[in-house]
Parts: structure tokens; sequence; C-alpha cells
């Protein structure tokens, strides 16, 4: 499966909400923190870094994995989760069904580079009334009680005119970016990305690398669309998306 990989990049604003039915994804937990990684490069300008989230917790454990690349623009990967189990897809949690240490590895090649990296996963034996771990986040409680949208913060480069308006000859690059978006009740975030504005979504995921990609705009006017929203332990949605609209206008 294949990732485009962009960087981080700058624009704030407002949001609008919608609905979508995108229906259930793979089971994910409610996040608890992140897991440590440890980073292997064979090739001198392609890089590959990686993270579990949650990295600890009982059994069973439902884990989304983080990776990000750099020095490629586009990768195949395949992950090898530790318990003889392998999978080439980014958007599904892997869960883990005994207790014990994991050692998920990530292999990443582009244009006949490779690298890879590891991230840790601890499994405790299964109980009804887990505690707190140190150091892990445990989500904030909302005044009302229940749970609470994402923060969502779009971005792009270059940044938009006035009415988030694009404007340039063809080919024109933008990138959207909502990596910086935040969930007070520490949820799993989804991303999605309708680049034309038809209805397609181009992007749908949420690992690190769903949250940014970069798009080629040809000659003609889009109305790129970008979402976020957060799910549930289950990996349903749980609010509506929140999303920004964009008009990008490419001139021959």
């Amino acid at each position: 499966m294949r990732r485009a990989v962009s960087a981080w990049v700058s624009d704030l604003g407002g949001t609008t909400s919608r609905l979508r039915g995108f229906g259930t994804v793979a089971a994910l937990a409610v996040v608890m923190g992140l897991g440590g990684c440890n980073d292997k490069t064979t090739s001198p300008s392609l890089t590959a870094t990686c993270s579990a989230l949650p990295s600890t917790g009982p059994a069973p454990l439902a884990v989304a994995f983080t990776l990000n690349v750099a020095g490629a623009s586009s990768f195949d990967v395949t992950i090898n989760y530790g318990d003889g189990t392998t999978s080439s897809s980014l958007n599904l949690a892997h869960v883990y069904g005994t207790a014990g240490g994991y050692t998920a590895t990530f292999a990443v090649t582009a244009q006949g580079q490779s690298a890879s990296c590891s991230t840790a996963v601890n499994v405790s034996g299964p109980t009804s009334n887990p505690t707190p771990t140190p150091g892990i986040p445990s989500p904030s409680p909302s005044p009302s009680g229940g749970n609470q949208p994402p923060n969502a913060v779009f971005r792009t480069n270059p940044k938009p005119g006035a009415g988030n308006v694009f404007s340039g000859k063809a080919p024109l690059d933008i990138e959207f970016s909502m990596c910086a978006s935040t969930d007070v009740d520490v949820d799993v975030l989804l991303w999605t990305m309708d680049f034309e504005g038809d209805g397609k979504t181009e992007v749908h995921g949420s690992t690190g690398g769903s949250c940014r990609r970069s798009n080629s705009y040809a000659a003609g006017t889009y109305r790129p669309e970008i979402c976020v929203t957060d799910l549930d332990s289950f990996g349903n949605i749980r609010h509506d998306f929140q999303c920004r609209r964009y008009t990008v206008q490419v001139t021959p």
C-alpha cells in the first residue's frame, strides 16, 4: 500500500460541521499513550519513525500505529506486529489478544531505497478494573460529563487568499494538514480528504500519514474539502465531521 508523506504546514481558521456515514472501521482502543520508537535506517536519504497508541494496556489491546516517512513522496510498507501476523495496511488497528511483550516492525521501501523502524507494545493480563499508568495521559472530563468533539486545526502550504481561495498556474501543488488537531478525550482521530470536491474521498484513515497530504492540480477549478472527527473504542464515528472547504483556481 502506498502512502504519500508531506511536511507540517501552516494556516488556521474556522470550521464547519457535516456528517458522513463512513460506517465502522477497524476496532481502535481509546488512546492512552504513545510508544517509544527505535529507528534503523538502511538508506542515507530515506528515514522512518513509528509509534504505538496505546503502547501498554490489558489484553485484548487494540493498538493504532503511526508511521512517518521522510525522503520519499510515496512508499510501500510491510508491518510485522511481532505476534506472528503481518499487514500492509496502515489504516487498521491491530489487536493483541494475549499478554506479553511485542515489537512491531515497519519495513519501508521507496524508489530503490529502504528504511525500517520498530516500536514496543506491552500487553498485560485481562483486568476488569484497569488502573492509570504513570506517564500515560487519561481522558479529561468535559463539563457535561460527555465525550467532546475534537479541536480541529486546518493548515495548508501555501496559505490561501481571502475566502480560502488558491490561485496559480499549473501544476499548482498544495499541502493540506490536520495533524495539529487534538481531542480532550484522547480519542483516535479520523481524517478524510476530497482533493477535487467531487465527492470522491482520496484519503480516509486514522494514522499519522493520513492527517497530512499534498495534491498537484492541473488547470481548472476545484473545491477540495478536508475533514476530521473522532472514533470510539470500536472504531465508530463519535461526532459530526468538522470540515474546511477551499477553492482552487488554476490557469494553464
